[in-house]
């Protein structure tokens, strides 16, 4: 029987150092800070503070999500907002993936699903508290484990 040694990844070279000092004040790992100093991390209560105190999130923003239902909850939510043209992601789709800025909406996510989505922020996080359930959960699709297009992009007009 081989036994694979285990390593341990503390440097963090993808994040800010301000999103490396967010996920190590909240959640439990330590990450050393090895990246350059950026934008603060902004917390929001929900969607509408968030539109009230940035632009940013008005013109193509990236959400990140717990999972389809979220998906389908968010989605519901954007129809009343003027915010123009956006793709979300859920924390499994948006593995290994970049954006130079994302709001990630980490209602009911797992301390691992919140690392996985506060670390896909190159440049600024944005996280957003609340995201009231909105989709009607029987009617929803959920497409766990299955192979398909992985982001949802949306324009208000649908």
């Amino acid at each position: 029987e081989t036994i694979l040694p285990i390593y341990t990844l503390e440097e963090n070279f993808r994040n800010t150092n301000q999103v490396v000092e967010y996920c190590n004040s909240r959640l439990p790992i330590q990450m050393l800070k090895i990246g350059v100093d950026m934008e603060p991390v902004c917390e929001y209560k929900n969607i509408h503070e968030a539109i009230n105190v940035t632009n940013s999130v008005l013109e193509r923003p990236v959400f990140i999500v717990k999972d389809d239902y979220s998906a389908a909850d968010l989605k519901l939510l954007l129809v009343d907002t003027p915010i123009n043209g956006f793709e979300i992601y859920t924390v499994k789709s948006a593995k290994g993936l970049e954006f130079k800025e994302v709001f990630v909406f980490d209602y009911q996510m797992t301390s691992n699903e919140k690392y996985i989505s506060y670390t896909r922020a190159l440049a600024k996080l944005n996280v957003i508290k609340e995201l009231p359930e909105k989709a009607n959960r029987k009617e929803t699709l959920i497409l766990q484990g299955v192979e398909q297009e992985e982001s949802v992009t949306l324009d208000n007009a649908e």
